[in-house]
């Protein structure tokens, strides 16, 4: 039996498929690629490697996913004759089925190989519900197994719990401000372009307003997760609106780079509505929430724009 829970084929295990830059980008890219290495094993039945030498981004991955600190299998992985890397995921909209193609025509005409790969494998996220072993892949490792088969659905599970208990009946209201290196390669919203742009956080916090407003929210509870926390912290406080953050909820434990992450996620994954980020951890957050009838992300011309979380593109603009 492999990881997938699956009887393993012995001639295809012998086909191994080598995501060696893994993790590629930050931890929610990671998520996205830990996902499809875990279908691609259930789908084909071959050995997957994951990442190489161990790397600082690599630590949350490990951590979360339960991935050994050395990456099992890629000295024999690299002993072997290599093909590749094999850049997949391109045309995002046309789902995985024409990657999986490649990978088993290689395989057909180099049986016992290994194949790099690499890619941020971002599919339009309709792709996940189409595909029965797509959609256990995200569900087992990420999402709804009740069993909370990784660390990561763990942790999730008892921040969500602590959260609700916070808000105490409230309305929660998450909205993540994603800026960063957007700031320093992107483009600021109005600008087209590049879907790396921040978001209009004035306009956002209109919204937010006009929302409570509008629907007559007596309890709001409005949680803002970012990676310029000093920026978002100021920018309410000089509207004297109050806000609940991270630091907040973790300065009785301290913080970390794991709960802090674990935390933002947990917020945004238990949020009434969501206002997003044009960022891959908003999605991801998004995609783990199954109680808000309302997600909301800015376009690059500032609008916003209602979107289903299982029927859209990961980022806007690619």
């Amino acid at each position: 039996m492999n990881i997938t829970g699956r009887p393993v084929d012995s001639a295809a295990a012998r086909n191994i498929v080598w995501f060696k830059e893994f993790p590629k980008g930050r931890f929610a890219n990671a998520a996205f690629q830990f996902v499809f290495a875990r279908y691609v094993e259930r789908k084909l039945g071959c050995t997957v490697v994951l990442g190489d030498q161990p790397k600082p981004e690599s630590a949350l991955p490990s951590q979360l996913f339960g991935l050994p600190g050395r990456p099992s299998g890629a000295e024999a992985a690299g002993a072997q004759a290599s093909f590749g890397p094999l850049t997949l995921a391109q045309t995002r909209r046309a789902g995985p089925d024409p990657d999986i193609a490649r990978i088993r025509q290689h395989f057909e005409e180099r049986p016992g190989t290994v194949l790099c790969v690499d890619g941020y494998f971002q599919y339009d996220t309709q792709f996940f519900k189409s595909d029965p072993d797509y959609a256990w892949a995200f569900d087992e490792f990420l999402g709804g197994n009740e069993a909370g088969r990784t660390a990561f659905q763990q942790i999730l599970k008892a921040y969500v719990s602590q959260l609700t208990a916070m808000a105490r009946g409230g309305y929660l209201i998450g909205l993540h401000v994603r800026r960063g290196d957007y700031l320093t390669f992107g483009t600021p919203a109005g600008v087209a372009g590049s879907p790396f742009y921040t978001v209009d956080l004035a306009a956002c916090v209109s919204q937010v307003l006009n929302f409570i407003t509008v629907n007559h929210i007596a309890k709001p509870f409005i949680y803002v997760a970012s990676d310029d926390l000093d920026y978002c912290i100021d920018h309410f406080a000089r509207r004297n609106i109050s806000i609940v953050t991270r630091k907040k909820l973790l300065q009785a434990t301290g913080a970390s780079e794991l709960n802090e992450l674990m935390v933002d996620i947990a917020a945004l994954a238990s949020a009434n509505v969501v206002l997003a980020s044009n960022s891959s951890l908003s999605m991801l957050s998004c995609l783990l929430n199954r109680n808000a009838r309302v997600f909301l992300r800015q376009t690059p011309d500032g609008a916003f724009l209602p979107f289903d979380p299982w029927a859209t593109s990961v980022l806007l603009g690619l």
